[in-house]
């Protein structure tokens, strides 16, 4: 259409660059270089069919009556095309943001991602290599909890998950990061915290999961495993394999219990 018209008008130069730059604009923004050229090469196609067909006009000064109306395009246009393009700007950036959210945010619990949760315990370990400062990690297992889903379904499972994770918010203090490491595991970094006091936030954990969260009448009851950052500890992996490894005493113990 903008080849047509601009053909039809005899290649008048405003009316002319005004649709090539507005149809070219727009097809920039949309789909690139690619379509952009595609498009021009159209326009161009059918400005020299319509040429033809019409005798070969050309007249390419611009009249002030012209000019006018080719204002309210001008105007207009880039306007309405500009509002367009930042309304799809802002909902990519609100969906990006939302992104970003669920990468931190595990939906499910309210708690940091696994990803998430790793980066804040590599940042205490590169405290602990910097100023040798005291740190420690809790493992936490809701036990026999394979049971509770095939018993009570897997809504019932997914409630006990939440309840355990408000648990862990109401327990810990300001300074420390609870994270869904995964399924029914949650990893717990205390910062500023030694084995001993670790190992009495992990007993006061179990006992409030003991007393607020029921599974068909029959208290939920925690495996945690406790490690100390330290000599040997001094990577993310090791740290956490340590933590699951105490985790592991704790279950072989009898469970219902925090171990070191």
């Amino acid at each position: 259409m903008a080849g047509f018209w601009a053909a039809l008008s005899g290649f008048d130069l405003l009316p002319t660059a005004m649709l090539m730059a507005l149809m070219m604009m727009d097809r920039l923004i949309t789909g690139g270089w690619s379509l952009a050229f595609r498009a021009l090469v159209v326009m161009a196609v059918v400005a020299l069919l319509a040429w033809i067909l019409v005798g070969f006009p050309f007249h390419p000064r611009t009249s002030f009556s012209t000019m006018l109306w080719c204002m309210p395009f001008f105007v207009l246009y880039p306007l309405a095309f500009g509002t367009v393009a930042w309304n799809v700007n802002e909902r990519m950036r609100q969906r990006k943001r939302e992104l970003e959210q669920d990468t931190r945010i595990d939906p499910h619990t309210g708690l940091a991602t696994r990803r998430q949760w790793q980066v804040q315990v590599e940042a205490e370990v590169r405290r602990f290599r910097r100023y040798g400062t005291v740190a420690s990690l809790l493992m936490v297992d809701i036990d026999h909890f394979k049971q509770i889903n095939d018993a009570a379904g897997h809504l019932v499972g997914d409630q006990v998950i939440r309840q355990v994770a408000a648990c862990l918010t109401d327990t810990l203090r300001g300074s420390d990061a609870a994270g869904r490491f995964g399924g029914d595991e949650f990893g717990v970094l205390l910062p500023g915290t030694a084995r001993e006091a670790a190992m009495d936030v992990a007993r006061r954990l179990g006992q409030l999961v003991r007393e607020r969260v029921r599974n068909l009448g029959r208290p939920v009851t925690l495996s945690i495993g406790v490690a100390e950052i330290g000599p040997g500890l001094e990577e993310f992996e090791s740290w956490t394999a340590a933590a699951d490894a105490a985790l592991y005493r704790a279950k072989a113990a009898g469970r219902d219990q925090a171990s070191f």
